[in-house]
């Protein structure tokens, strides 16, 4: 910050915000150099294809999402992750607990959530958390069919010996 007001001239008027573009939530969301301001001006926005419209820039989809969340739009916001990349990043970044419930139930393959276990590890804890839950969830499942194909198959010969056994017939 120090290099900043060195850097500035001591001539340099400070810029005065258009108050246009100050009322305008669309215009501040894009402009917005932070995060929250991003959110706060899309928190203004009650439109459904507006906040369509304007989660389509990358800065601006997860508060998008969060909005139209909030909005009970729910099924248009799983809709803004098309790709499993953008689902994986939402789920990180979301602020809605039933939105981010729903992207983790998208994400089923064993691979996606490696993925998301990866991304998510020192970004977001429950994220995190939810995908080694269900990555165990699925290695226990494969263990226990691994083993039940195991036992099958020794019961199966077990039968082919007895039924080969010249005693027993």
């Amino acid at each position: 910050m120090l290099r900043r007001l060195l850097q500035r001239s001591p001539n340099a008027k400070p810029t005065q915000p258009d108050p246009a573009v100050a009322a305008d939530p669309l215009e501040r969301a894009r402009g917005a150099a932070t995060n929250k301001a991003r959110s706060a001006a899309i928190a203004e926005i009650d439109t459904v294809e507006t906040l369509q419209q304007l989660a389509q820039e990358t800065d601006l989809m997860v508060p998008c999402a969060d909005r139209l969340t909030e909005l009970n739009e729910l099924p248009l916001a799983l809709k803004l992750a098309d790709t499993l990349e953008a689902r994986i990043e939402l789920a990180i970044a979301c602020h809605q607990p039933p939105l981010k419930e729903a992207l983790l139930g998208t994400l089923q393959q064993e691979n996606d959530l490696i993925e998301l276990e990866r991304r998510s590890r020192n970004r977001n804890k429950p994220a995190n958390r939810a995908a080694r839950v269900k990555l165990d969830v699925l290695r226990a499942a494969r263990s226990a069919a691994t083993q039940a194909v195991a036992a099958t198959a020794a019961l199966a010969q077990q039968v082919s010996r007895l039924e080969a056994d010249e005693h027993l017939q």
